[in-house]
């Protein structure tokens, strides 16, 4: 020990031989680690810690001494940050590969497989990250190790053991090239070491071979140190100090206030920093606070906690805070190129103003300016309520008034990663042909001067679809461009790998199987991610953990991406600055739904959607569907949907013996059903929409509870029959006329029409009548 050099840790003391610690210095040729550190990070993003340096040190000499380190700590301590600042060090931030691990991940996606080409029946061998990683000597993060199934750590064992790689179907092992490191993460649960999840089986074997470097969470006046350095806000320091104080006493467990929180919220500060001085800024400030901080308890915990907040605000009195969260509806100006929702502003694209059915309640508005003020700092949201309270129907509202485009996407237990991002599926010839003329017109006109008559026979070439033909232009066209030297060499390397395709296609179009073949395609997701769309996941709690495992990247931050591991890709899509995620789900307390993990959950500004129960919001909602002339009717239609959510707690069942759900979209749909108005009798077309909308999902015992109170509240004249549709074919089933397709209709003979078939025609007909 006397030879050996002693740095000191918060945990202790880790002895290293003056040996390696020379080597070390070597590595990085220089005699003062301190002006290393001044020279290669001079990042405003990077925060300077005493106990951040000591681990820096650690990690340092365990890149020399150790094939593998791995990372401890819990969510949001700083492990990634640490490896990214370590890869600056090293000048490797370029070559730093971050893959997030998951129960199902694939051997294959790390190691390589062989793949089809576009040519069918064609298959060369595509090496997988890891392999990339150790043939060109980058740097790999593998996160979440401990969720990696066993045959991804055997597999990992060699590499860390023996500084080797083993390939299926190779007999020499492969050598990582020089400058090759792999790191692993490990989150642990609240509490450190106390937290930690016990590795069992293989990931033992693994944990024994790796050095292990415990992350501590950010101490109090860290997290300031780190805050104030990023956000110039005066009096900021002594904010957080009773910002972090106050927390500890908000609901217990279910309020954690760790860095990313504080981030998002020094963030939001920052905005109104120079008018904190006015009233409207201090409620801003609030709401702010509520927001982000308890926006996933329900409304009355959220008025509890508001209580607790408001001496950060000014010292806001207790009427203000209940006039807040109780009372307080946000404005709304569309300007057309931006909009304006309370504290919220978003810029617009829209050309024309938008005709919807959104009701501008209190709740409504107040949910749309808490998610529209989380898009303006482009946080991903999360959004936990009820079946049918309006989730998806305000974010679809939103990116309607701002102009953006919405993709939707429904998660299940089937979901598969490759439904979100892509994969290899067999594709026509054509598909293929559109990138590769669309390059190919690109770099003509770039190379030589215009000629419409050689860009008109081209077409033509096209509009016959003779690919050989445009293989073989392609490569006559680089055979002159290489002969005269035209174009600059950045060019001429554009046209070579041009030329290259055009003699794969041709390969491929002398094959038997010529008129299809295999390509990746982008799954919606990365579509989104790439052109700037907005996308919502409904139900993202239902999928799989490898489903969700891509999410991981996309929620490190407004510039968080992933890989594409299928296309073996080592770079991450590359995210468009106006892309927004949206996450939707029901609580865990639901039959069959499962929670998030709380990995994934405490990286979003999640809010609880309450339902919308008080008698005015309903009065407004209802309104906002019905013409004037029918809104004396609108007390009748709030009591019998009152009285409908009773009774099917107490007396209505399903058709599978289940008590049914009705909820504001059952509502609404009874609605959107009565404001078309078919039978021209706006009281009789509300009870048909009750009816279609409320018991055509229960059993047939049941059918006459349902009419009873809609007839009780309603009081329709039931005598009057359906009109007939003007300009439209059709045809009358039941007392409703369906329209008709082109064929022509007839009536079967002998289809034998019971009691419960004539009650499910009419059911169907009604649905049918008012689409």
């Amino acid at each position: 020990m006397e030879n050996d050099v002693i740095i000191k840790r918060k945990d202790g003391l880790l002895a290293v031989s003056t040996e390696v610690m020379a080597s070390t210095k070597r590595l990085f040729s220089f005699l003062s680690l301190e002006e290393t550190y001044k020279d290669r990070a001079r990042d405003p993003e990077i925060v300077f810690l005493p106990s951040r340096r000591s681990l820096i040190d650690e990690l340092l000499v365990l890149l020399v001494d150790s094939e593998c380190v791995l990372l401890e700590g819990e969510s949001g301590s700083g492990k990634s940050s640490l490896l990214r600042f370590l890869a600056k060090l090293h000048q490797k931030e370029e070559d730093l590969i971050i893959v997030h691990l998951g129960e199902q991940i694939d051997s294959k996606v790390l190691l390589g497989t062989f793949s089809c080409t576009a040519i069918p029946g064609e298959f060369v061998w595509l090496p997988g990250i890891l392999t990339k990683a150790v043939l060109a000597g980058q740097w790999i993060v593998l996160e979440d190790i401990d969720f990696a199934p066993p045959d991804v750590i055997s597999l990992l064992l060699p590499l860390i053991k023996t500084s080797t790689l083993l390939l299926p179907g190779y007999t020499e092992p492969l050598r990582p090239a020089e400058g090759f490191k792999l790191f692993a993460s490990r989150r642990l649960g609240r509490g450190g070491r106390k937290g930690l999840r016990q590795m069992g089986g293989i990931l033992s074997v693994l944990e024994n071979n790796v050095k292990r470097v415990f992350v501590p969470q950010y101490e109090t006046e860290e997290l300031i140190e780190i805050l104030t350095s990023k956000f110039n806000i005066s009096g900021l320091a002594s904010f957080l100090h009773t910002l972090i104080s106050t927390s500890e006493s908000l609901e217990g467990e279910r309020v954690v206030l760790d860095i990313r929180k504080l981030l998002k919220l020094s963030g939001r500060l920052m905005s109104m920093s120079t008018h904190t001085g006015s009233i409207t800024s201090f409620n801003d400030m609030l709401l702010d606070l509520v927001d982000v901080i308890v926006g996933h308890l329900h409304s009355n915990e959220r008025y509890k906690a508001a209580l607790q907040l408001k001496s950060l605000c000014g010292g806001l009195s207790e009427e203000t805070v209940k006039y807040l969260c109780h009372d307080y509806k946000p404005s709304y100006n569309d300007a057309l190129t931006t909009v304006s929702i309370g504290r919220a502003y978003l810029s617009s694209s829209r050309t024309e103003r938008v005709n919807s059915c959104y009701a501008s309640t209190r709740t409504s508005m107040c949910l749309l300016e808490s998610i529209a003020r989380s898009v303006q700092f482009r946080e991903s949201v999360l959004l936990v309520g009820e079946t049918g309270v309006g989730k998806t129907a305000c974010i679809s509202y939103l990116s309607s008034i701002t102009g953006n485009k919405l993709v939707s996407i429904n998660l299940s237990q089937q979901t598969d990663s490759s439904d979100l991002l892509g994969g290899f599926k067999p594709v026509s010839v054509s598909w293929l042909i559109a990138p590769l003329r669309s390059t190919f017109e690109k770099l003509y006109k770039k190379t030589f001067k215009a000629n419409n008559k050689f860009l008109a026979s081209l077409q033509s070439v096209i509009v016959e679809k003779n690919w050989k033909k445009l293989a073989d232009v392609i490569i006559h066209t680089v055979k002159i461009v290489r002969k005269t030297k035209q174009g600059q060499l950045s060019l001429l390397s554009q046209w070579e790998d041009l030329e290259s395709k055009a003699f794969r296609l041709k390969k491929q179009l002398n094959s038997p199987q010529s008129n299809f073949a295999f390509a990746f395609i982008e799954g919606s997701l990365v579509e989104a991610v790439r052109n700037g769309w907005w996308v919502l996941l409904d139900e993202v709690n239902l999928a799989s953990p490898e489903a969700l495992q891509c999410l991981s990247g996309l929620l490190e931050g407004p510039n968080g991406s992933f890989l594409l591991t299928e296309k073996v890709d080592t770079k991450p899509v590359e995210r468009h600055p106006n892309f927004q995620l949206f996450c939707c789900m029901n609580p865990s307390t639901d039959i069959n739904k499962r929670s998030l993990p709380d990995s994934l959950r405490s990286r979003f500004t999640e809010f609880y959607v309450d339902e919308m129960t008080k008698r005015s919001e309903l009065q407004i909602l209802i309104g906002s569907y019905l013409p004037e002339e029918a809104h004396p009717l609108i007390d009748g239609i709030i009591n019998f949907y009152r009285a409908m959510r009773d009774k099917a707690v107490t007396e209505l069942r399903d058709s599978t013996g289940r008590r049914p759900h009705y909820s504001l979209r059952t509502l609404c749909r009874a609605l959107s059903y009565a404001f078309k108005n078919t039978f021209k009798n706006i009281r009789r077309s509300i009870y048909e929409g009750l009816l279609l909308s409320f018991y055509s999902q229960l059993r047939v015992e049941d059918y006459q509870i349902v009419a009873s109170e809609a007839k009780k509240y309603l009081k329709p004249s039931l005598s009057s029959a359906q009109p007939r549709p003007l300009g439209a074919k059709s045809v009358p089933v039941e007392g409703f006329w369906v329209p008709t397709g082109s064929e022509v209709p007839i009536v079967p003979a002998d289809y034998i029409i019971t009691a419960s078939i004539r009650n499910n025609l009419k059911n169907l007909a009604r649905i049918v009548s008012g689409r």
